[in-house]
Order: C-alpha cells, then structure tokens, then sequence
C-alpha cells in the first residue's frame, strides 16, 4: 500500500516538479561525470574512446529520430486530452504505439545493422579527404561496437513511451530516475566488464543501462492503470500521433544533426579530436540538463493543457515564469563556467590517461560551449511551447536553418580553432535558434507577459555580471594560498571561486527583489517543513 502511494502522488506544479526533475537530474549527471571520469581516466583520448564515441550516431540517430522527441512530445497531448474523457482509450492507445513503436524500431535496427559497415568505411573515406587517415582496424572495431549498440534503442525506445506516459500524468519522480539507472548500467561496464573485455564491456554496459533505464519504470506504469494488451491496429488517434510526430521528428533530427556532423568533422580532425568533443558537450550539458531540460519537461503538460483555450492568459503566464527561471538559473552559471572551464575539466576528467594536453584543448572547447548555455536551455522551452499549440512547422524550419549556419560556421571555424571551432559553431546557431523561436511566438500573442521577462532579464545579467567578475577575482586571491598542482589545489580554488560567485549571485538578486530567489527560498522552507 505504501508503495503504491508512493508511486500515485507524486504530483505536483512545475516548481515542485522542476526541484524534483532537477534534483534527479543532478544525481543523473553527477554520476556521468563519474563515467566519464572512469572512461577519460581508463582510455584518455585515444583511439578506443574515439571509436566508442563514434558508435554511438546511429544507435542515437536511431533514438532520438523515431522516439525521444518524436513520439513522446506528440503523444502527450493526444494523450491527456482523451485520458480526461476516457481513460480505457487512452491506456488503448498507448498500447497501440508502444507496439507499433517496437515493431518499427525492430525493423529501423536490422537494416542499421546490415548496413553499418558501409556507413562507417563511408565515414573513413570522409577522414581520408580530410587528410586523416584511419586504419582498418580502427575502422572495424566501431563497426562492431555500433551493432553491439544498436541493441540500446529499442530498450529506450519502448522506456521512452513510459515516460511520456508518467509525465503526461505529471508522475515525474520514476522517470527521472530513468537516467540515473541507465548512467549505473555503463558504469558497472566500465569497472567491471572492461578490464576483461576492453572497450566492449563499456558497450555492454551501454546495453545493460538501457535495460534498468526501462524496468525502474514499470512499476508505476503498473500502479498509474497502465495493463499491456497486444494491439497493433492504428486507430484515428493513434494516427494522429503519428501525423504530428512526423514534423518533430524532422525538427529533432535538424537539432541533433548538429552535434552528429560536428562529431563527424571531430572525426576528421584527427584522433582524440572526437573525445575532447564528447567530453566538453557532457560537462556543459550539466547545468542545461539540470536546469533546462528539468523545468522544460515540468511545464509542458501545464501548457499542453493551457492550450484548451489557445492563446489564453495561462499559458502566456505558465511559459514566462517558466522562461523567467530558466534565465535565473543559467545566465550565471554560463558565466561560472566560461570562468572555471579549465577547473572543471581538471577536477572531473584530470586522471589516469587524460594528461595537460587533453584538459586544455577540452577547456577551450567548453568555454565557447559555456557561452550558450543558457540559449540552449530556453530552445527546450521555446520548441514546448509551440507543440503544446500543435505548431511542429515553425521549430522545425528554425532547426533546418540553425543546422545549416552550424555546418556552414564548423567547416570555417574548425581549420582555424580545431575541436573549439566546432563549440563555437553549436553555440552560434544554438542563439539563432533561441532568437528565432522567441521571435516568433512573440508575434502569435499580444503579450508574452514582455514587462516581467524584460526586468528578469535586465535582473540577471546585472547580477551574473556582478558575480562574475567577483569569481574572476576570487580566482586569484585563492590561487597562492594552495598547491595548484595537486587535485585538491585546484579543486579548493573552484569551489572557493563557485561559492564566492554564487553568494554574490543570491544576495545581488535578493537586494533586486527577483522572485525566483523568494520562490527558491520558499520551497526549500516547505520542504524543511514538512520533512520535520
């Protein structure tokens, strides 16, 4: 009974969800980093990692075309609007797709696999042009590596829809754990299968997190009505997913494209160009995770329900809050991070085989990640906010032409910047993307609630600016009162720098009256409260 409750009142408003999303998602990304600590500490920036990391485009392309976004942003509305008439065909319906999904993913795998030999020696031929040269036996092992992957997609595929599910009814908690487990799976991969197996048990890892991904699930699935009925027939709404995840999938694939191609001109740079890639886009994927992605997940259900009546007061007050805490959140920590870059990547990726040579080249691709860290987190947002008003067209021409300017400025930026080039290109078109969505929903209403957002925003940069400059000299002052370098010199100066820039940060906010700062406060109170 117990358990039950549980899994059945986990429910709450976005600010409640965001803490809990958020919450999880640093846990989540916290033992990332520890991954990729165990995977720069056990493989540096060689060959092997490059050949893991190159393996994962097509079981990605796979994931995130036909499911992550597709499905389980179109799905939600659909979904809610005839969970409130008729539960019975709602569960009907994700019945429906969650078997037609793992049919197709099937299919969509076995032709992947048949045909990843020609992509990858196609990917060869692209690094040859490019002036590197990859031999065969490099070539081989990440053509063995991707089909050992391509396992992953359909156990995400199918965990995917779980989640849509469980938010769609704002159960938050258990999907948001999802990553967590999968994160323990390549981890248990990386201590105990590779030193057995080498790179492949970190593959199998990567298998046997897509599996805890999806069971740690099932049991509020079970508890929220879901019963598993083997239904294939597509009904009119199941149809109506579909028509509308086709658009979003075009969209999801412009966005993501863009960290694929610079993956693959990361390629041809020449090896450990596509590691110190990977590397940089996780730790600054840390606070856009934390932040962006959680509070972007917590208010669409609200805004896909605010939509009953389009254009109406709640949904311009829900996306401005929303918009407004997004921006309290990230604007500092692109500052934070543009300033402690090298810090960072000393502190979680600084050991074993990762060396200086690896951790500068990493800092400087970070850095010019850092400086969008917080128009990627308001992308997520924004793209929400158009399907929740069924508009999939607008974000996907804006991705299309985002993606363009990012291959286009990686071409350029790479010959002259190496690996950071191919940074600066993702953050260049991630503020296009931003500005154009924004743009655009602006002009469908009378009114984004402008005057709030405008003073949040004018708030924040005065204060992030403030505090930054703060770090900047914290940095300093710390620097000769520790051994920098030894890993708790360095770490001591971070911290410091962090603390220091963040206590600026506060009570700047606080002094101009921010009410994001009294919203935090407030809940921290609450929950204080009631745990005593």
């Amino acid at each position: 009974m117990r358990i039950k409750y549980f899994f059945t009142h986990h429910r709450s408003n976005i600010a409640s969800a965001s803490l809990i999303l958020a919450a999880t998602s640093l846990l989540s990304r916290l033992l990332g980093l520890f991954r990729d600590r165990l995977l720069a500490g056990r493989f540096g920036t060689g060959s092997l990692i490059d050949g893991y990391q190159i393996s994962f485009l097509l079981p990605d392309l796979v994931y995130n075309l036909f499911i992550v976004g597709a499905l389980s942003v179109a799905f939600i509305p659909v979904f809610l609007k005839i969970y409130h008439k008729n539960k019975t065909e709602a569960w009907d319906l994700a019945n429906r797709l969650l078997n037609s999904l793992g049919l197709f993913i099937v299919a969509i795998v076995i032709i992947c696999f048949i045909f990843t030999p020609q992509i990858v020696n196609l990917l060869g031929r692209i690094s040859e042009v490019s002036g590197t040269h990859y031999d065969r036996e490099n070539l081989n092992l990440i053509v063995k590596l991707t089909r050992l992957m391509l396992i992953s997609p359909l156990l995400l595929g199918l965990s995917a829809l779980s989640t849509g599910i469980l938010q769609s009814l704002k159960h938050f908690l258990t999907p948001a754990l999802s990553p967590v487990f999968y994160n323990i799976g390549i981890i248990l991969g990386i201590l105990i299968l590779s030193p057995f197996w080498n790179i492949y048990g970190v593959a199998v890892g990567v298998i046997i997190g897509a599996f805890l991904h999806g069971i740690i699930q099932l049991p509020c699935l079970l508890s929220a009505g879901f019963k598993y009925r083997p239904t294939i027939k597509l009904t009119e709404s199941a149809k109506r997913v579909i028509k509308l995840a086709i658009p979003r999938t075009f969209g999801l694939v412009a966005l993501q494209a863009s960290f694929w191609i610079n993956k693959i001109i990361a390629f041809t740079i020449g090896v450990g160009a596509v590691s110190v890639y990977y590397f940089a886009n996780n730790l600054q994927f840390l606070p856009i995770g934390l932040f962006g992605t959680s509070i972007a997940i917590a208010t669409f259900p609200n805004l896909a329900q605010a939509n009953n009546r389009k254009k109406s007061k709640k949904f311009v007050q829900t996306f401005s809050k929303a918009f407004c805490y997004i921006i309290y959140l990230t604007v500092p920590i692109s500052v934070i991070f543009l300033l402690l870059r090298a810090q960072i990547v000393r502190i979680v990726l600084g050991t074993g085989e990762f060396g200086w040579p690896a951790t500068i080249a990493t800092a400087r691709t970070l850095g010019f990640f850092a400086i969008s860290i917080f128009a990627q987190s308001l992308i997520l947002l924004l793209a929400r906010a158009f399907y929740a008003l069924h508009n999939t067209k607008i974000p996907v021409i804006i991705s299309i032409a985002s993606l363009i300017v990012n291959v286009i400025l990686a071409l350029i930026l790479s010959k002259t910047l190496g690996v950071a080039g191919l940074s600066l290109a993702y953050s260049c078109a991630s503020f296009l993307n931003m500005f154009a969505l924004l743009i655009i929903l602006r002009l469908k209403f009378s009114d984004l609630n402008d005057s709030y957002i405008i003073k949040c925003i004018l708030k924040v940069i005065v204060a992030s600016a403030i505090s930054g400059l703060a770090v900047y000299n914290a940095l300093y002052l710390i620097a000769p009162l520790v051994d920098m370098q030894r890993f708790w010199g360095v770490f001591v100066q971070a911290a410091g720098a962090f603390l220091v820039g963040i206590s600026f940060y506060l009570f700047l906010t606080i002094l101009l009256r921010c009410p994001e700062t009294k919203l935090i406060f407030e809940k921290i109170r609450q929950r204080i409260s009631k745990r005593s």
